[in-house]
Formats: C-alpha cells, sequence, structure tokens
C-alpha cells in the first residue's frame, strides 16, 4: 500500500457477528458522505454445517463467494484496494441461512471519494 492509497484512508473499521438460528450478516453500514466507499482487508467465518460465505455491497450484490462443507472454518486477507464495495453503499460478508451456529468478522477501512 503506497501513500497515495494511503492517503485515501478515512477510517478503519471492524465488525463481527454471531448468528444462533439461520445464518449471520456482519455489515458495516453505508458511510454519510455519499461518495465514499469501504475496501475489505479480510474477513473470519465459522459454522457448523455447509453454507455458502459471501462478500456483498450492495446487499445481494455478490462480490466474492466460497462454498464450505462439514464444520468449517474461514480466513481471507484481501489486499487493500483489491476489494472495494460500491460508493454509497454498506458492505458485509454473510454465512447463509443453512447454518444454525455461526459467527462473521470483517476488517477493512473507508476510502474518500
Amino acid at each position: 500500500m503506497g501513500p497515495a492509497y494511503e492517503s485515501q484512508i478515512e477510517e478503519y473499521f471492524q465488525v463481527t457477528a454471531v448468528g444462533t438460528t439461520a445464518g449471520v450478516s456482519a455489515t458495516k453500514a453505508a458511510p454519510a458522505e455519499a461518495g465514499d466507499r469501504y475496501s475489505v482487508c479480510g474477513i473470519q467465518c465459522s459454522g457448523d454445517i455447509a453454507a455458502v460465505v459471501t462478500i456483498e455491497s450492495p446487499a445481494a450484490t455478490i462480490l466474492w463467494q466460497k462454498r464450505m462443507t462439514g464444520a468449517w472454518q474461514l480466513s481471507e486477507r484481501f489486499t487493500p484496494g483489491d476489494m472495494k464495495g460500491a460508493r454509497g453503499a454498506a458492505i458485509l460478508v454473510k454465512v447463509s441461512a443453512s447454518t444454525t451456529n455461526s459467527e462473521a468478522n470483517i476488517q477493512g477501512h473507508r476510502l474518500g471519494g
């Protein structure tokens, strides 16, 4: 990450969520500034049965997807700036509703518009 990219970063974030009935979503709410966007640097998730893990921005617009089988744990890192959400939109990591005990965590930063 070079100085030109670092100068665009206005906030770092981390969001964690736990689901006990039907999957889970860890969501970073839409930025206040409509021209800003989020960049994901990493996700960590786990579940007790097969599931699909997605990163979405806005919701239902899939940026990344991975299918998991059995009981599982997942940790993924992304190069800063490679996984960018839509301008002015929330960004989230979602574990599908096929799992009953799940956790999801997403980290990244907000880039100024």
